[in-house]
C-alpha cells in the first residue's frame, strides 16, 4: 500500500516530500504524525476533501492510533487531507496534488436530480401497471404531484 506521510504540529497539516495520489484507487493510506497536543485523542476522525465534476466531496475516516484508509477519488487535480478530534480539535488541510487515471474521464457520473429520479420511476411504474403514458404524468413529479400513484393518469394531473 502506498503510504502518505502528514505531520501535524500546531494545528498545520504538512505533507511530507512531494506525493502524488493516482486517482481511482483505493489502496493509499495516511500515515499521521502527531505532536503531543493530540495525546489525549486515542480516536479520530481524517477527513478528505475534493471535487467531483465541479462539487465539493468530502469522507470522514474514523481511526484509532495514527494510519488512516483514503477514499478513492475520481477525475480531481487535488485532495484535502486533515484531522479533527474531540470537543474539538481540529488541523489545517493538507493538500495533495491528484493525477488523472485511465477510468477518470469515463468512470462515474452524478446522480439525476431528484425531479428527474421521480420522473424516471413513474414512467417505469406506469410501464409496468400497464397504465397510458403521458408527459404531463411527468410534470405532475416535477410540481410536487403524485409521484407515488401509479394509477394516476394524465386526465387526473390535469
Amino acid at each position: 500500500m502506498p503510504e502518505i506521510r502528514i505531520t501535524v504540529k500546531d494545528k498545520t497539516a504538512c505533507a511530507e516530500g512531494q506525493p502524488v495520489i493516482v486517482c481511482g484507487n483505493n489502496d493509499y493510506t495516511v500515515r499521521f504524525s502527531f505532536d503531543s497536543e493530540w495525546d489525549a485523542s486515542a480516536v479520530k476522525t481524517m477527513r478528505a476533501v475534493w471535487y467531483a465534476a465541479g462539487m465539493p466531496q468530502y469522507a470522514d475516516v474514523l481511526f484509532e492510533g495514527d494510519t488512516a484508509v483514503l477514499p478513492a477519488v475520481y477525475d480531481t487535480p487535488e485532495i484535502a487531507v486533515g484531522v479533527y478530534a474531540g470537543d474539538i480539535r481540529t488541523t489545517t488541510p493538507a493538500r495533495i496534488p491528484c493525477a488523472c487515471c485511465i477510468n477518470d474521464r469515463a468512470s462515474l457520473h452524478p446522480d439525476p436530480p431528484q425531479d428527474v429520479y421521480d420522473q424516471l420511476l413513474l414512467c417505469l411504474r406506469q410501464l409496468v401497471s400497464g397504465m397510458p403514458f403521458a408527459y404531463s404524468d411527468t410534470q405532475a413529479v416535477s410540481d410536487g404531484g403524485p409521484a407515488d400513484d401509479i394509477y394516476t393518469t394524465a386526465e387526473e394531473v390535469t
